[in-house]
This record gives structure tokens, C-alpha cells and sequence, in this order.
């Protein structure tokens, strides 16, 4: 069951990133997952699926940065190397993500 839930949040993971959230379709999200919209929304309703896919960025990014600070470098490398993350990281995001999320989340951004 979890691995359909992650399914799910993958591959609107992906979805939000490219298109934003206001063009979030859970009908295309569950056609795409192979599932009935009906079965999505045993998962997650729109905005808990928005909060998954955050979670879920936040996690991964938490652990690519923890994994730079397992290397033990010295501290000027290790700093290039966050740094060099955060910016390789930041292409990750399209300005219509970031737009919408400001628009629909506006309280978290002031």
C-alpha cells in the first residue's frame, strides 16, 4: 500500500514541479498512477497531496545535505559543496511552482 502512495506523490512530485499547483489535476495524477480517482483520494485529498510532495523535498534535500556533512571535509570544501548543491538544486524549481506556492500559501511566505 505505501509503495502506492509514493506512487502517487512521485508522480505529482513531478507534475507540480513543471506545471505548478493551480494546473494539479488528481484525475491525470490517477489516470497516470494506473488508478481510479476514487482510489487517490483514499490516499490524499488535494492539499494533503501538495503537503506530501513538499515533505517530500524537504526529506530529500535534509538528506543530500547530510550526506555532504558525512564526508568530514574540511569546512571550506564542505561550504563550496552545500553551496554548489543549493544552487544546482535550486533549477529544480519552476517559477510557476514557486509562484503558485506563494499564491496558495501566502502566509508562509511573508
Amino acid at each position: 500500500m505505501q509503495e502506492l502512495g509514493d506512487k502517487i506523490i512521485s508522480n505529482a512530485h513531478v507534475r507540480f514541479l513543471n506545471g505548478g499547483i493551480r494546473w494539479l489535476n488528481l484525475d491525470c495524477i490517477a489516470h497516470d498512477c494506473g488508478i481510479s480517482r476514487k482510489t487517490l483520494n483514499q490516499y490524499f485529498k488535494r492539499n494533503q497531496l501538495i503537503d506530501a510532495v513538499i515533505e517530500n523535498l524537504i526529506k530529500a534535500y535534509h538528506q543530500s545535505l547530510l550526506a555532504i556533512k558525512r564526508k568530514r571535509l574540511e569546512p571550506l570544501k564542505e561550504l563550496r559543496m552545500i553551496l554548489s548543491f543549493t544552487e544546482n538544486s535550486s533549477h529544480d524549481f519552476s517559477a510557476i511552482f514557486l509562484r503558485d506556492l506563494r499564491k496558495h500559501y501566502p502566509g508562509n511566505w511573508s
